[in-house]
Formats: C-alpha cells, structure tokens, sequence
C-alpha cells in the first residue's frame, strides 16, 4: 500500500546535507594540523638518499647559527668601517635579493660594490648562513659566473674536478653541496648536516621540523 502523500517527503528531509561549511571538518582537519604531524617532510629526505629531489628544499640550520651571524655582522660592519648609511644599503639589498626583487648577480655586485677585496673574506659565511636553498644556489652561481669571467681575464687555466659533496671549482670556497637538499654548507658543517638528514629519517616529526626554516 502505497504511503500517504507527503510521507516520502518527509523521510528524504530527515537527513538533509550539512549547512555549508559544517562538512569541511569532518572530511578533512583543519588547515595546519595536516602538514605538521605528516610525514610527507621526511619522505624527501629517506627517499633522496639514494635519489635526490631538488624540490626537497628546506633549509636546516647549521650548528651555532645564531652566533655565526651576529659575528658575520659584525665582520661587514668592521669591513664598512662603521658607515650606517653603507649599512643600511647591505642590508635592504639583502633583503631586496631573499624578496626575489634584484637578481642574485645584482646582489653580487651590489655587495662587491659596497666591500670591495673584503667581500672575498666574509662571502663564504654569507652564503652558507642565508636561510633559504634556492637563494644559496643563486648567489653561488652569481660567484662562479664571475670567478669564471675573471680567470677567463687573466688567462689562467680551468680545473674540472667535481665530487658531490663540493662546489664547482672555480667558486674557490670553503663549502659544499649536499646531495640530498642542496644545501650549501662549510665543510666543518658536513657532518652534523648529514647528522640532522638521519634524524628526520628515523624520527619524522617535530624534532626535524623544528630545525627547519622554510
């Protein structure tokens, strides 16, 4: 016997659809609480041991950060003999270059420009203390395009020797490249970087997360 009119409309209304907005929770967590507790940060790292991703990254911060770059500021402040103004212009090209709004060779000269011979003796510190991968690779290349332009003018012969763990040749610098995230690092920073790539391979979560900087 069929039900009485009205009677089916009543049944398809007892479970309506969620107000908008009231289902977002429930088929997924909240903004945030996906991304931390995941494993998808590490999963670049286990895996680009063997095969590295050059989307992996994330920097990791090298022993006695903070203390490097207050003595590294204090090092171009001395070379700058204490000019504010000449100061002031390293540091908001500095910030212009991390921006993206100059370019890494512009940055380059501009810092050159500023120092002059000095820039030779802080750029190593400089480079491998600038929190961002991407950046550091940048700025390499600005440096090994224009260490090549210079032995190229003075006629001195190029060396070819390569190992994962080192820079090109011709950057003439104190630091290497990790394989893995790609990283420019000190060679006194090797070991404790590879040490941190092991930690956030066998413990995947906030302890390597807190020693990131994106």
């Amino acid at each position: 016997m069929p039900p009485p009119p009205g009677f089916n409309t009543v049944v398809l209304l007892k479970n309506p659809p969620p107000p908008p907005g009231l289902s977002v929770p429930v088929s997924k967590p909240p903004p945030g609480f996906a991304v931390i507790p995941s494993t998808k940060i590490s999963e670049p790292v286990t895996t680009s041991l063997k095969e590295p991703k050059s989307c992996y990254r994330a920097y990791l911060i090298p022993e006695n950060f903070q203390q490097r770059n207050i003595q590294l500021i204090q090092s171009i402040k001395e070379f700058l003999q204490s000019d504010e103004s000449k100061f002031n212009k390293f540091k908001t090209h500095s910030g212009q270059f991390r921006q993206g709004l100059i370019s890494a060779a512009q940055y380059y000269k501009s810092c050159r420009d500023l120092l002059g011979d000095n820039f030779k003796k802080i750029f190593n510190e400089l480079l491998v203390l600038l929190p961002d991968t991407v950046k550091q690779q940048e700025l390499l290349s600005a440096h090994n395009d224009f260490r090549i332009k210079e032995k190229q003018s003075s006629n001195k012969p190029k060396k070819n020797k390569k190992n994962v763990w080192q820079t090109d040749s011709s950057s003439d610098l104190d630091c290497s490249i990790c394989p893995t995230c790609q990283q420019v690092l000190t060679l006194q920073d090797v070991v404790t970087h590879k040490a941190l790539h092991l930690e956030d391979e066998e413990f995947p979560s906030l302890q390597a997360i807190s020693r990131i900087i994106t």
